[in-house]
């Protein structure tokens, strides 16, 4: 079966789907579309909406020193 993006044209769903058309973004454009959202995170998409501040958790054992 044929993958559907949510928006409904045919074709393969990207890995992530942004709350904005991003078609027609370049870098600079999807950086200035970020950062329009407000201080509390919240945008026209809701609160799941992509924060320019916003850093992923990382794992602690990631890069440690292990003993042994």
């Amino acid at each position: 079966m044929r993958g559907h993006r949510r928006d409904g044209r045919p074709g393969a769903p990207a890995r992530y789907e942004l709350p904005f058309d991003s078609r027609v973004l370049r870098d600079g454009e999807h950086r200035l579309a970020v950062q329009a959202v407000d201080a509390a995170g919240h945008s026209a998409a809701g609160p799941n909406a992509l924060r320019a501040d916003w850093d992923p958790p990382r794992d602690p054992r990631v890069g440690a020193h292990r003993p042994g």
